[in-house]
């Protein structure tokens, strides 16, 4: 009995050891994913109004303006499509409403504040609303991110 299982391990001890070494000298190529990333068009927005958080795509972005699209329905909720009422209630809510946004993509991200100025159903899909919104003044520094992300959105 000597020759089982407890054997096959004792005697294979160096195959493991050499494996797991292998696997833990393995460093993921950072500088691809970042490349990956940074390539990447998408603009992530996200905003808290007190209540609930939003989150959605940059359409159009700069230094001083924001238009983007809102997904609806909430997180474990992608199928419920929200009454044309609850939709309506949440474009009065939001509309003139100061919030601090987080506007983030191409591994860069900016927090400032700003105003939404107006908040209108999207056409295309009735789980998604389109927002447009005035930011406040921030530093170069994020003014020149945003300006940035702005960009690559266009191309």
């Amino acid at each position: 009995m000597g020759d089982g299982l407890g054997s096959y391990f004792v005697n294979h001890a160096s195959v493991r050891g050499c494996y797991n070494q292998s696997v833990a000298d393995t460093k993921l190529n950072s500088t691809k994913v970042k490349k990956s990333i940074v390539a990447s068009k998408r603009v992530k927005v996200w905003f808290w109004d007190t209540v609930r958080e939003y989150t959605g795509e940059a359409v159009s972005l700069n230094a001083t303006d924001l238009t983007a699209l809102l997904k609806m329905g909430g997180t474990g909720m992608a199928t419920v499509i929200p009454s044309p009422s609850v939709m309506e209630g949440l474009i009065k809510h939001l509309t003139r409403r100061v919030v601090e946004f987080r506007i983030g993509g191409m591994s860069l991200e900016v927090n400032l504040k700003g105003t939404i100025t107006e908040v209108q159903k999207d056409f295309e899909n009735p789980k998604r609303l389109l927002l447009i919104a005035k930011l406040q003044s921030t530093s170069d520094k994020n003014q020149m991110i945003l300006n940035r992300l702005g960009q690559n959105l266009r191309g």
